[in-house]
């Protein structure tokens, strides 16, 4: 069964028990309404004989006026007799022991349906009966009586409003039933096909919600979702983007040194290359597969450290004796570029607290980077302690870096736009993401700023070691 039918069978069932259950309960509550009102009127007639001290005769004139309208009297004595009308034979009421008791404690007994006892009439009634005390004492007491089929026109009068009442009532709750379940179905039926579009692939899809309900709580749930799906659609497409550059970079970086060994394995197969060349043809080729190496080795550490497969072995490093070291191994890279490394201490005892390996490694990245992007400038090392890090800073003075730019260097397979590149150090654009890995490995943290045309500043935050505890 659809969904609309089920909320429509819901609404309806709910609206029905409802009709039901209030009809029932009105339709007592007004016959005891009517009852109620008869007893007093009759009561009331009673009380009115006794109250006014009315003679036979008195009795007699009110007998003739009600009895047009239905009403009967009959007096008894206090041994149950009747005494008037005047009937032949000796009648008696019905009352029982208990109820003839009531009234000899001055209750009057209320309405009472036994429509065959009223003497003298074949008409159904429905009675009461009131005490007469005179001085006190008990005298009998006064049967007053209604035609049954008064109260029951009455009753059946109140049946019938009631009935049109709720036919009425229930006519709008088909109908405002039918409206509710349309209105449900429908908002359900707007998630449903935006889930189809998401389905299909378009995570663009959003749902309306001006609605505080828990169905506009889905709709805002489903907007997030659907607002992360693209998000991470579009990261996906971009990290594949980035992927397929990096194997066409893969190749080309593999291609090319692959193809200079061939050309000189093949030289040196069949006697082309002069003696006094081969020595340097050995040495290209071995430049060559080091560069293929060093091309493995870096995808083979990125995934190592993603995948946390590497132990560091932590030391207190000589923060000064690394940088000088790092100064003396760069410079003659930086100098090929025209470019000069300073070292700048500004606490010369610090003591860095790291994989001596590792940290090598992630300064290295840093400086060929700098040297990379810049030319004819200054490359400075500098060293300080900040709260509980050491801090190590890398700064240039070369081309920089757009906001765009700086939000992408530590995506893997990165690489910076080709025009601004120097062939010669032209990287995989795994290094600044093993960089990344490596810091974070640490514990640390690694920050960088930059302007066009107004250098580059990359700061590496290492936590001090834990002091040991007794």
């Amino acid at each position: 069964m659809k969904l609309f039918y089920q909320q429509l069978v819901a609404f309806l069932s709910a609206i029905i028990i409802t009709i039901v259950l209030g009809g029932w309960l009105s339709y007592r509550f007004f016959t005891n309404q009517i009852y109620d009102n008869y007893s007093q009127q009759l009561l009331g007639y009673a009380q009115t004989i006794v109250s006014d001290d009315m003679d036979l005769t008195e009795i007699e004139q009110s007998f003739t006026l009600l009895q047009a309208n239905g009403v009967r009297f009959a007096i008894f004595a206090a041994n149950n007799q009747l005494i008037y009308p005047q009937m032949s034979g000796n009648f008696v009421s019905s009352l029982s022991e208990e109820d003839i008791a009531q009234l000899k404690e001055n209750r009057a007994i209320s309405l009472r349906h036994q429509p065959l006892e009223f003497p003298g009439s074949n008409v159904q009634m429905v009675n009461v009966y009131y005490p007469v005390f005179t001085e006190g004492t008990f005298n009998g007491f006064i049967m007053v009586g209604s035609p049954v089929s008064d109260l029951r026109n009455e009753q059946q009068a109140i049946r019938n409003l009631i009935i049109l009442v709720f036919s009425i009532v229930l006519l709008f709750g088909v109908l405002f039933s039918y409206l509710i379940a349309r209105y449900f179905t429908k908002r359900i039926s707007t998630i449903q096909k935006a889930t189809e579009e998401i389905k299909t692939g378009n995570y663009a899809v959003r749902l309306p919600t001006d609605r505080k309900d828990e169905l506009g709580e889905l709709s805002d749930n489903f907007n997030q979702m659907t607002q992360a799906l693209e998000i991470s659609n579009q990261e996906i497409t971009r990290q594949e983007n980035l992927r397929n550059q990096f194997m066409m970079d893969v190749a080309h970086e593999m291609r090319t040194p692959l193809t200079t060994m061939i050309g000189l394995i093949e030289g040196l197969e069949y006697d082309m290359i002069p003696p006094d060349k081969r020595g340097r043809s050995l040495q290209l080729m071995s430049s060559e597969t080091k560069r293929l190496i060093r091309l493995v080795n870096d995808n083979l550490d990125y995934e190592k450290i993603r995948a946390n497969q590497i132990t560091l072995t932590k030391t207190k490093i000589n923060g000064a004796e690394l940088l000088n070291d790092l100064q003396m191994l760069m410079s003659e890279i930086a100098a090929e570029r025209q470019d000069k490394i300073k070292v700048t201490l500004l606490n010369p005892n610090e003591k860095i607290y790291a994989d001596y390996d590792r940290l090598k490694q992630i300064l290295v990245n840093i400086i060929k980077n700098a040297i990379q992007f810049t030319e004819n400038g200054t490359i400075t090392l500098t060293l300080s302690s900040e709260n509980d890090y050491s801090v190590i800073a890398v700064i240039d003075t070369g081309i920089g870096m757009s906001q765009e730019v700086l939000n992408n260097i530590w995506e893997r397979f990165y690489k910076i736009d080709a025009s601004r590149q120097n062939k010669k150090y032209s990287q995989s654009g795994i290094g600044l993401a093993l960089v990344k890995l490596l810091v974070t490995a640490h514990n640390g943290k690694i920050e960088v700023s930059s302007k066009p045309e107004h250098g580059t500043r990359v700061t590496v935050y290492l936590p001090h070691a834990k002091p040991v505890e007794d």
